[in-house]
């Protein structure tokens, strides 16, 4: 990608936000999926920048929006 920048993270998303993005930009690497009464959002693995950064934690949690508790991968599956 063009605007990649060597620090790995995109230089439209840094001046523009989310919104500047083209919608292939804006979709890709990320995904949406609902489990149960969850809805969640993320990024797949095929972006090398985000999946650096989330296999740098320890442990990889999800954020409510509406409550802002913290729920680990393992309490969303047995949910």
């Amino acid at each position: 990608c063009p605007f990649l920048k060597d620090s790995g993270l995109c230089k439209i998303i840094e001046e523009l936000g989310d919104d500047g993005l083209c919608d292939i930009c804006r979709l890709h690497p990320r995904f949406y999926e609902s489990i149960n009464d969850f809805n969640l959002a993320g990024v797949g693995l095929s972006c090398e920048k985000a999946s650096e950064l989330m296999f740098d934690k320890s442990s990889l949690d999800f954020i409510n929006c509406d409550t802002e508790e913290k729920i680990s991968f393992k309490e969303l599956l047995v949910e």
